[in-house]
């Protein structure tokens, strides 16, 4: 009898452990509007390719002298610890300067970053559906505030990555200079993964 219940308590305990998440789940803070914009290739992009992916998103713009280049620089470094779930997730940064980043010119702003294209679009469209979608629906600030040096625009944009499920849930805004909440993410993707793999 003892046997018994030894080996039952056994059992819940693997079984436990196969089906639980490894840590807590990062919380449901709201849902992404779907959106339909187009990538660095002139292809149709949004919320329908994402669905189903666990994504990353940052908000950049390809004349930024300041912040930018530091931010995609990061999330080049994303890209490389993601590579092997490249199948369940994405990366994605929008420009808060549609009016100038085509996709022509994302496409070169990519290629110097590195990017793989079935890891990382780069997306684009028209200043009204940007606007909605970063200001709405992530709920990010993007403003031009006068211009900087040779007529580049200053626009004040969100520094911090936002994790999305496959559900369309935000899960998460993650300091872009912050190397602990980098982690923190990238750990809070592989949980959002793992949970899905295990229903």
């Amino acid at each position: 009898m003892l046997v018994c219940i030894a080996l039952s308590i056994v059992g819940y305990q693997i079984v436990r452990a196969v089906t639980m998440p490894p840590y807590d789940m990062p919380p449901i803070l709201g849902a992404v509007p779907e959106f339909r914009l187009i990538d660095q290739d002139n292809q149709p992009f949004g919320s329908d390719e994402l669905k189903g992916s666990v994504w990353i998103v940052n908000f950049i713009f390809t004349r930024c002298p300041t912040v930018c280049p530091l931010f995609t620089n990061r999330m080049a470094k994303i890209q490389h610890r993601i590579r092997h779930a490249a199948s369940s997730m994405h990366l994605v940064s929008f420009t808060v300067d549609p009016d100038f980043d085509t996709p022509e010119i994302l496409k070169a702003y990519a290629k110097k970053y590195k990017s793989s294209s079935r890891l990382w679009s780069f997306v684009t469209g028209d200043s009204e559906t940007i606007q909605t979608t970063v200001r709405e629906g992530f709920k990010m600030s993007m403003e031009q505030k006068g211009t900087l040096d040779n007529d580049i625009p200053n626009i004040i944009h969100g520094t911090h990555f936002v994790l999305v499920d496959q559900h369309l849930n935000i899960r998460g805004y993650y300091k872009a200079d912050d190397d602990d909440e980098t982690n923190r993410m990238i750990r809070d993707a592989d949980a959002l993964l793992n949970f899905k793999q295990s229903l």
